[in-house]
Formats: structure tokens, C-alpha cells, sequence
């Protein structure tokens, strides 16, 4: 969600390089947080280039830190 925040609408390459290269996840695995976060309405498909999707954040960033914080603690 930070580089979201920061960077604006990425693709799910974007994000995943946005990591440092020492504990960067594999791309299956940030395109499957991506949809989930998709499923949940946190971020939005902006545009899709052939099999390529950009995602952007539908909330600011005080709400999404606090609904994600909700969400932890649900876990717990």
C-alpha cells in the first residue's frame, strides 16, 4: 500500500521491484495480495493493458492504514 501511496497507479511488477531485492516477494504472491485487496475494495484497476492490470488505492491514506490495522487485529 506504501508505494500505492507514494507512486500512484503501478502495475503488480511495479510493486513487487518497489521491495528491496533481499526479502522481495515472488510476483504470484504480490499479484494475489493485489486481488485480494482488489476483492476488498482497498485498490481499484485503473487500466488494463492486455494481460497487464494498473491499480491504484480508493481510500486516502489514514483510512486505508486504519482499515488495514482493523483487519490485522480480526485476525489475531
Amino acid at each position: 500500500m506504501e508505494t500505492l501511496w507514494n507512486r500512484g497507479a503501478c502495475s503488480v511488477r511495479e510493486i513487487q521491484e518497489a521491495f528491496p531485492e533481499s526479502t522481495r516477494p515472488a510476483y504470484t504472491t504480490v499479484q494475489t495480495t493485489v486481488y485480494r485487496l482488489e476483492k476488498k475494495q482497498a485498490v481499484r484497476i485503473s487500466k488494463r493493458i492486455s494481460n497487464a492490470n494498473r491499480v491504484h488505492t480508493s481510500r486516502r491514506r489514514l483510512l486505508g492504514k486504519a482499515c488495514f490495522l482493523l483487519l490485522f487485529l480480526r485476525l489475531l
